[in-house]
């Protein structure tokens, strides 16, 4: 069959409609050869390798010039060091990528990928020990990179000075998610440091240690002007029973901390927040610095962890009379919030005790009376 036969516009039409179906796709390289290189783009859109994987595809295409690198657009490397040793042109190679994933094995070195691709927006690392100056001379090789995604654990924490003689700084403007074993370590540092300065839209953080609820505030404080969602995840810790224990003796929960400061973040659509982050005392301060100016917000997500429902009838006999006065605390507030600006409150329920869906909600009652009397409460089972 020719090529003649439909216009190249047509083509491109019919085989951007089927992106997603690559054994469709494939039959299509058989009806033509001069077909190929306009599938090419869709079969090798999006790239992952493992140890044996990057073998098989060496020995496919053993001139790197030649192989369908070029159309790669998310490319992701599941390696341990020693594969990807000489390996250094071939990566470069991939000079469209858009995507990178970094996974699975630790000390991977970030030196591999400099030059990697201009075109690089999103970087996900994900269960890597990295050095902290080696990760962010890379992030700085990166002239485009939006979205940073960091899901490791930091080798050591640095203390040295950042980013000597640097001028410039990729424009970060997508997603930022820390979530580092052990704490935060120096990343917010050397974030902070940047000299472009940060925009991120969406932030999402993981708490473990008080120090880091420090870190979170300035990195609010730092992306004010652009900030659309804050999400504040914590380390999965016990039971409800647990819960409840961390709110008697944790200054996370009390409140005894500086808050975080949503006052400048007038951008902001979405807050989530897990209750074993923060605790109502925690909540309630932040959620007292939004004013009248963040018209954009329309909802307060809240996620309550339900790992195991108390064998008692009611919530409030397990927690102390100013504990408990808290939580009512939180509900009037966030009966305000619907009265007020029209933002729907939000509990999100975890629950993995198979319990009964009315004993849940007789527990959720007694939290928050005044949100579920109203009948303006979404509960959410996830």
């Amino acid at each position: 069959m020719s090529d003649a036969v439909l216009p190249p516009e047509i083509l491109d039409y019919i085989f951007d409609l089927l992106h997603n179906e690559r054994e469709t796709l494939k039959q299509c390289c058989l009806v033509s050869r001069l077909w190929t290189p306009r599938i090419r783009k869709y079969l090798f859109a999006h790239i992952g390798y493992s140890s044996h994987t990057l073998k098989l595809w060496i020995n496919t295409f053993p001139d790197p010039t030649n192989s369908p690198a070029p159309h790669v657009r998310i490319l992701t490397i599941d390696c341990y060091p020693g594969d990807l040793e000489g390996a250094s042109d071939w990566i470069r190679t991939f000079s469209c990528v858009v995507e990178l994933s970094l996974n699975g094995h630790p000390t991977l070195p970030f030196a591999l990928f400099h030059g990697l691709s201009h075109n690089l927006r999103s970087l996900k690392v994900h269960y890597i020990k990295f050095s902290c100056p080696d990760l962010f001379d890379f992030i700085c090789s990166c002239p485009l990179l939006e979205n940073l995604i960091l899901t490791g654990e930091e080798m050591s924490e640095d203390n040295g000075n950042d980013f000597h003689g640097l001028q410039t700084s990729p424009p970060l403007t997508g997603c930022l998610m820390l979530i580092v074993r052990g704490g935060m370590g120096s990343a917010p540092r050397h974030l902070l440091n940047l000299p472009n300065g940060l925009r991120f839209r969406e932030l999402v953080f993981l708490l473990i240690l008080e120090k880091d609820l420090l870190w979170i505030r300035e990195l609010v404080l730092k992306c004010s002007d652009t900030l659309e969602c804050l999400d504040v995840k914590y380390k999965w810790f016990g039971t409800f029973s647990v819960l409840f224990w961390r709110c008697r003796y944790s200054p996370l929960f009390t409140g005894t901390l500086d808050p975080i400061d949503l006052s400048k973040a007038t951008k902001l659509k979405d807050l989530i927040f897990r209750l074993k982050a923060m605790g109502p005392g925690r909540i309630i301060a932040m959620l007292e610095t939004i004013t009248p100016e963040h018209r954009d917000l329309r909802q307060v997500s809240i996620h309550l962890p339900f790992k195991r429902i108390p064998p008692i009838g009611d919530v409030q006999s397990y927690l102390e009379d100013h504990i408990y006065e808290m939580w009512l605390q939180l509900d009037r507030l966030l009966v305000q919030f619907w009265e007020l600006r029209s933002i729907r409150p939000k509990v999100v329920v975890i629950d993995s005790s198979r319990g009964s869906t009315q004993e849940l909600k007789d527990q959720i009652g007694c939290l928050f009376p005044e949100i579920t009397a109203r009948g303006i409460i979404d509960l959410v089972e996830d």
